[in-house]
């Protein structure tokens, strides 16, 4: 992980597909249809169709987070769903 954090470029960021808000792209989730298939869509946990979002790690949220959402991922992170993963 050390690796990716010293390349990281904040610059290097995507939007969600819903609400528009700039993210690192690694703090959006790509949507599958009900088939599993790939839309082309991303999310951030705030507008997330479902609750599958989910996130790789608490040092990647830390990077680029949208500041309107930090709230949202202090939740996750707190969460059983996020506990589960581990």
């Amino acid at each position: 992980m050390a690796g990716y954090l010293e390349k990281h470029d904040p610059a290097d960021r995507c939007t969600c597909s819903y609400c528009g808000i700039a993210e690192d792209i690694h703090l959006l989730d790509g949507i599958l249809d009900k088939r599993g298939n790939d839309t082309g869509k991303l999310a951030c946990i705030a507008c997330y169709p479902n609750d599958s979002w989910c996130c790789g790690s608490i040092k990647m949220v830390k990077l680029s987070i949208a500041p309107s959402l930090k709230p949202f991922y202090d939740q996750y992170v707190a969460s059983e769903q996020w506990n589960a993963r581990r």
